[in-house]
């Protein structure tokens, strides 16, 4: 069960308060397992400063309401405490560039758990409000231009950003640090309305001995020095007087080098082939290993057929099938990896009280990595859904788990439907008729 409320309101001088409470409870099939249950909460606090700066006070908090009668919940218990985190900030352009600032300090706990030790490790530093344990520093330029020859556009952008730890027992400039220091470009052009070109250049320095203390925080600094270009052929033509259809046809190729990489610098070359005619669409996609190989069986990707329809009597058709294309180039056989199908379609003319079929078809495992047969496909779920007034009954059945549902939802609360469900040979109660209880039928 999964509930949140959230409210804001305005008060004087600009100032905007807002309050959230996300609930989260994981009850369990057997009685004997408590239920996992937990409360977050966010409240911010925002106004505008004099020169157009903008004051942001954030406090994030998490209680484990089963502390008592659940010790086996660590990993849900992840979360980053802010009592409270101060943020100042402000856009502004100097002669087309547009900067933005930003400096955010606080006071930060965190609870992560440990996948090597099994516990839940705690990350306190010593704070106070006057002396806060986390600083963060971030400054952005980005200019663009415009008109260039060939329809270009040029776009350049640069970002600075430190944080800075008080860690316990040494000054505040001897603890711990993370410094990024990035570039990013993009030069994009147009020829004739068929032909489309990208550029895109992606570098960030990240020194070696950088280190945090948070989790959170640590995994958003990475290394990069990449460059990405794309060629597409395209044509267009919408749907007129002259042209009954809109129609679209579209071959994508892309590939790139990183330099960080030394073993194997290349990107793989990727390649699409997207076909759109009104409300349908094909698309068939690949991409080839442009560094050494080990074999020639994986010198490409699975070869992706999608095909999606609609009509206008809302008749849905979701196709995918991918094959191992290196079976087709080295043996021409067309072994499957996956397939699914998918259909929907409606019963009724009036659309507030259709019944809507939705099927799904899996490809079953006996078939896959074998040549393709059309008998493998076996249909995994089906469900039927009628729309009242202001009310929704849906039936359906999935056989992987054998689980059959009935489902009875009003529309004016669409988080919280009645669920009578059987599955594991009981049946079970879900929603408003449920409360703290799991009712079973035999």
């Amino acid at each position: 069960l999964e509930s949140s409320l959230s409210h804001a309101y305005d008060l004087k001088h600009g100032i905007t308060v807002s309050i959230a409470f996300y609930y989260f409870k994981n009850d369990r099939f057997d009685d004997s397992e408590k239920a996992d249950e937990n409360l977050k909460t966010t409240s911010t606090l925002e106004s505008m400063l004099p020169h157009d700066i903008r004051l942001k006070v954030r406090l994030d908090y998490f209680v484990d309401l089963d502390q008592d009668r659940v010790t086996s919940d660590s990993q849900s218990q992840n979360f980053l405490y802010r009592l409270p985190e101060l943020e100042l900030s402000k856009q502004a352009e100097f002669f087309s560039v547009k900067s933005s600032s930003i400096f955010r300090f606080g006071v930060y706990k965190e609870y992560r758990y440990s996948s090597s030790s099994g516990q839940l490790e705690i990350v306190d530093l010593e704070a106070d409000l006057l002396q806060p344990n986390v600083y963060f520093f971030s400054q952005k330029l980005g200019k663009e231009i415009q008109n260039l020859p060939v329809n270009s556009v040029f776009k350049v952008s640069s970002i600075y950003e430190q944080y800075i730890f008080k860690n316990d027992g040494v000054s505040l400039f001897e603890g711990d640090a993370l410094y990024t220091l990035g570039l990013d470009s993009t030069l994009t052009s147009e020829l004739n309305n068929w032909v489309k070109l990208r550029s895109e250049y992606r570098g960030s320095f990240v020194p070696d001995d950088n280190n945090s203390p948070f989790y959170s925080f640590n995994k958003n600094t990475s290394q990069a020095n990449e460059l990405t270009e794309s060629l597409v052929f395209y044509y267009n033509r919408k749907k007129s007087e002259k042209n009954r259809h809109d129609f679209y046809l579209e071959w994508s190729n892309a590939a790139g080098y990183n330099w960080l990489i030394d073993a194997k610098p290349w990107q793989d070359y990727k390649t699409a082939v997207t076909v759109k005619l009104n409300d349908h669409k094909a698309k068939i996609s690949t991409a080839q290993k442009l560094n050494g190989l080990s074999s020639p069986y994986d010198r490409y990707s699975p070869l992706l057929v999608e095909f999606d329809s609609r009509t206008k009597k809302q008749l849905q058709l979701n196709y995918v099938i991918s094959y191992d294309l290196n079976d087709i180039v080295q043996d021409q056989l067309w072994t499957v990896n996956y397939s699914t199908i998918r259909f929907a379609f409606p019963l009724g003319k009036h659309p507030e009280y259709q019944w809507n079929f939705n099927i799904y078809l899996n490809y079953q495992s006996d078939g896959l990595g074998k040549p393709f047969n059309a008998s493998y496909y076996d249909i995994q779920t089906f469900s039927v859904r009628k729309y009242e007034h202001f009310r929704i009954f849906e039936m359906g059945y999935t056989k992987q788990s054998a689980e059959l549902f009935f489902k009875y939802t009003f529309t004016a609360f669409p988080k919280d439907p009645i669920v009578l469900r059987r599955s594991r040979n009981a049946w079970t109660v879900e929603g408003r008729l449920k409360g703290s209880s799991e009712e079973r039928f035999k």
